[in-house]
């Protein structure tokens, strides 16, 4: 039974009622075994068989008129397995009629209940993978056609090349957003709905750039190796969301809520496998030409070989690292050989043998790195900062548990992150200060470790230095934060800027002095801005609070971003080259707007993920830098230095403009948002007047009445930019409160007790009454693992009156005694079914108390992110209960393979649901922050040890 089981809306729907059934003919077995009559199972046997009945009819039909030979292959015996099992319960049924205690019956009653839900259950997958195979042949057969369009030359090729294209392109859009709607992983479906977008969005990209090659071959025109990239490029990304979308939909597991990056690891390894045919291919034909797809995808499995490479240690690391370079060299001189017209010399023949041979073996090193990894019991880290920084606090308040190394790791990454933030700082003094919390909390982190590793973790002085930890890695965060936000402020201060001022240098009239030069240098100005704001958002991404969604996505973005860049100065300098050509120009028409559409989605979600206070205060203390900046060229006399920051100051102002309107938007409170656009508005009132009077001020810097009118305006601008930052700072302890306090004298001792009788006993504390876990679960024991990391989630909350913490405290100490059943430490098999059961309960409740704060929380955003972890958890719990019945059926059974099986599907389900459920706690906390005080939610959030966490 494969790990993709359960992974359609369909499958779901019939094998919950199916597993309900044959979960109450397993109990009833059960207790016949104690010595008791077994009741007559006539009409619910009836109903099993009459369900699975009508399932093998559809079944057969469907095998007969299909032409998957595989589906006509595996259908028949799961037909056979589900129709003697249907026989056996109706035989059962009859026997126990007579004898109600017959033993035989009692064996036929359960083998036909294992049989029926193991028979149903493969007749599901096998129907299902059929499903996917038919949306893979439509995936491969675009595949194929996107292969015709690098020999395409003529206008004729192109209309024909389209022609064939659009059918075979709307039906794999139809199919794949069908497979989407029915996937009941969230992550997946998203997945699908990106690539298939970024696939569609390609399409016009991809006509365009065969016409100008087309134009510029059949004129003779210059650019033809700039038209010939742009096709290639283009190709190459389409064909690479196709077989992205293959990878989803023949995906094998649910890695959405791992915390190590199992899914970029599986994700290279599809890549590498899905295109060593076609590198194989190109090494194999020594006529075929160099930078073509073939050599892409060598390039390729390069690159993914390096992203395997970035997460491994040691012998392994280094082994794929040293291949990667022997093939990257071997292939850059095959490559130029063969542009050479020397494919077919005995060196390059040599050559492509030689990289062939190294490939397949880089690709097996690959193979076993990966399955050493899923295998390994040591600790994963989280994927996120926030995660890593989770994972960090988690060891500093326990250092002396076993955490496999996470914490510690945890911020070896960060200080890593800090370090490469430090190489892009611009600021010596800023630039000095990170380096410092680096080195200073690398020293403490070790420290701490050795304590660990000599067995001190729980002495005071570990303690001690755990304190100290914290408190610097807290610093060392704060720091990062400030700097990456000044550099956001910075690089996305007028992100469109460059790339048109390229635009109008391409189109700049033949014959105007200075011309090449003039674009050349736009065009450098536009690479480097370009990189430089996608590289500050990869680093954005690497620092953020935020979810693995908002992280990828901003890393797809800005990879995107640097991956079009130059692909739209080929298509500026074919314009260049080509003045008055209008194929020419519709080309770079449509190349800048897919650049600038994938800019603005880079800004958008960039600006949607900001800490926002953060994000002004920057923006706060650069407007002043840039104003003392002002201040000096005027003393200077440099006019050029002074339009330079005047303009600097209009544009962050804009900028906090635009990011305060979005997240008053975002909002649904509508006091934060009158707050929010009062103080924006006065910011946008401000600006021209800054302007205006600084402009006055360049014609005549002598002037002081002009250079008081210019300060007097940029001042007020300062003020109003203060109070759209203090509109989101939380409100502050009133001044006169903290003037009474006095930290020179002790209070006033309160007075005694009066009367004789004593107050009541206080009620016991919250940890009496909870379960007992133990410290740190051994590592052969899965399910109590994730049941410990959600109790110790839910232990940072009292659940008096917090229904929510009290629900998720309950799944946990259920979770824990699914543990012992599975491994035959438990009860009966009644208990083991009904313990799911009721976790599911549970996991009722938990969905349906989260869904409430997440419909009052004003935030849209928190809201949106928060239903998208909700959903997962019913999934989750149906899953359970069907797993459960499964390996209630193997418990006894001579069938040690299929037991396993079963076991390793319960545990991963059991993982994932924890770990939903502890998502959700985390969840709802956050959200709790968004909802106003008069919409009526009753729910507490008080911390158990507030100086823990």
């Amino acid at each position: 039974m494969p790990t993709t089981s359960y992974r359609t809306k369909t499958i779901h729907s019939i094998l919950d009622p199916v597993a309900q059934q044959v979960g109450q003919l397993v109990i009833l077995h059960e207790q016949a075994e104690d010595g008791n009559a077994m009741t007559d199972l006539t009409s619910p046997i009836k109903i099993v068989d009459q369900a699975v009945s009508n399932l093998v009819v559809v079944g057969k039909q469907t095998a007969s008129t299909s032409k998957d030979e595989i589906l006509r292959r595996e259908m028949p015996p799961t037909f056979i397995k589900v129709e003697k099992s249907s026989g056996l319960l109706v035989e059962a049924s009859d026997m126990l009629k007579q004898d109600p205690y017959s033993v035989p019956a009692r064996k036929k009653l359960i083998d036909g209940a294992r049989g029926i839900l193991q028979g149903t259950s493969e007749l599901l997958f096998v129907f299902d993978e059929s499903e996917v195979r038919k949306i893979v042949k439509i995936c491969e057969g675009v595949l194929q056609l996107l292969a015709v369009s690098e020999v395409v030359d003529t206008m004729a090729d192109i209309l024909t090349f389209v022609q064939s294209l659009t059918p075979v392109v709307t039906n794999m859009n139809s199919q794949v957003a069908a497979r989407r709607e029915e996937l009941i992983n969230a992550s997946h479906a998203a997945q699908l709905a990106q690539h298939l977008e970024q696939f569609q969005r390609l399409i016009p990209l991809l006509v365009s750039s065969m016409k100008i090659y087309v134009a510029i071959l059949d004129q003779g025109k210059p650019g033809k190796q700039e038209a010939w990239e742009n096709r290639t490029y283009v190709a190459s990304k389409m064909i690479y969301h196709i077989q992205e979308i293959i990878r989803v939909l023949q995906a094998v597991d649910d890695d959405s809520f791992r915390v190590d990056n199992v899914t970029g690891l599986r994700a290279a390894q599809n890549h590498i496998k899905n295109n060593m045919d076609k590198a194989r291919g190109w090494l194999a034909d020594p006529n075929a030409l160099a930078g073509g797809m073939g050599e892409k995808a060598v390039r390729r499995i390069l690159e993914d070989a390096k992203k395997v490479a970035s997460g491994l240690d040691g012998p392994q690391k280094a082994a794929i690292e040293q291949a990667i370079d022997e093939i990257t060299a071997m292939t850059n001189e095959l490559s130029d050989l063969r542009a050479k017209g020397q494919g077919n010399s005995p060196r390059a023949l040599e050559l492509a043998k030689a990289i062939d041979g190294k490939l397949l073996n880089l690709e097996n090193q690959i193979n076993a790195a990966i399955a050493e990894i899923l295998k390994s019991s040591m600790g994963k880290m989280a994927y996120t900062a926030g995660g890593k920084l989770a994972q960090a606090k988690e060891w500093l308040n326990n250092p002396g548990a076993d955490d496999k190394g996470v914490g510690y790791r945890a911020i070896k990454d960060i200080i890593t992150t800090g370090r490469q933030i430090a190489g892009t700082c611009d600021d010596l003094g800023q630039r000095n200060d990170l380096l410092r919390l680096c080195n200073e909390t690398e020293t403490l982190n070790d420290h701490l470790k050795d304590l660990c590793n000599k067995g001190q973790g729980n002495t005071p002085q570990a303690e001690a230095a755990a304190k100290k930890l914290s408190e610097k890695l807290g610093q060392l965060n704060e720091k990062m934060t400030e700097i990456v936000m000044g550099q956001v402020s910075s690089d996305f201060l007028d992100p469109m800027s460059a790339v048109n001022k390229l635009y109008e240098a391409a189109l700049v009239p033949e014959g105007t002095p200075h011309r090449e030069a003039n674009f050349t240098s736009k065009a450098q100005i536009f690479l480097e801005s370009s990189n430089k704001a996608a590289d500050t958002a990869a680093r954005f991404a690497g620092i953020a609070d935020a979810d693995r969604d908002t992280v990828d996505q901003i890393h797809r973005l800005s990879n995107q971003v640097k991956e079009l860049t130059p692909q739209v100065i080929s298509a500026a300098r074919i314009v260049l080259m080509n003045p008055n050509n209008k194929v020419a120009a519709s080309h770079l028409d449509v190349m800048k707007k897919d650049w600038e559409g994938a800019m603005k989605d880079l800004d958008t979600k960039l600006t949607s993920s900001l800490d926002v206070p953060a994000f002004m205060k920057a923006s706060e203390e650069s407007m002043k830098k840039q104003t003392e900046l002002a201040v000096a060229a005027v003393k200077q006399h440099n006019p050029q230095t002074f339009a330079s920051c005047i303009s600097n100051i209009a544009l962050r102002g804009k900028n906090m403009v635009k990011v305060a309107k979005r997240e008053a938007e975002n909002s649904e409170d509508p006091e934060f948002q009158h707050k929010v656009d009062s103080a924006s508005d006065k910011v946008n009132s401000c600006i021209p007047p800054t302007v205006t009077t600084g402009k006055a001020l360049m014609q005549d810097m002598d002037n002081p009445e002009k250079m008081a009118n210019w300060q007097d305006a940029n001042n007020k601008l300062l003020d109003s930019v203060g109070d759209v930052r203090q509109a989101f700072v939380a409100s502050q302890p009133p001044t006169d409160a903290m003037s009474t306090l006095n930290l020179d004298t002790a209070p006033p001792r309160p007075p005694l007790p009066q009367g004789e009788v004593p107050p009541p006993r206080p009620p016991p504390p919250e940890e009496e009454t909870e379960a007992h876990f133990p410290e740190a679960p051994p590592s052969n024991q899965p399910i109590m693992k994730a049941a410990y990391d959600l109790h110790l989630e839910t232990q940072k909350w009292s659940s008096q009156g917090n229904d929510l913490v009290a629900a998720a405290k309950k799944m946990a100490i259920l979770m824990a005694e699914m543990s012992k059943h599975v491994r035959g430490e438990g009860g009966s098999k009644k208990d083991f079914i009904m313990c799911a059961r009721m976790i599911a309960k549970q996991s009722g409740e938990v969905t349906r108390l989260a869904n409430i704060i997440a419909d009052q929380c004003t935030d849209k955003r928190i809201r949106l992110n928060m239903k998208q972890v909700i959903e997962r958890i019913p999934t989750f719990s149906t899953q359970l209960k069907i797993l459960t019945t499964v390996k209630a059926t193997m418990l006894g059974a001579q069938d040690p393979e299929k037991d396993e099986e079963a076991t390793e599907m319960l545990i991963g389900n059991a993982q994932n649901l924890m770990q939903a459920v502890k998502e959700t706690v985390r969840a709802s906390e956050a959200a709790s922050i968004k909802i106003r005080t008069d919409a009526g939610l009753k729910l507490r959030w008080v911390r158990r040890n507030p100086y823990a966490y």
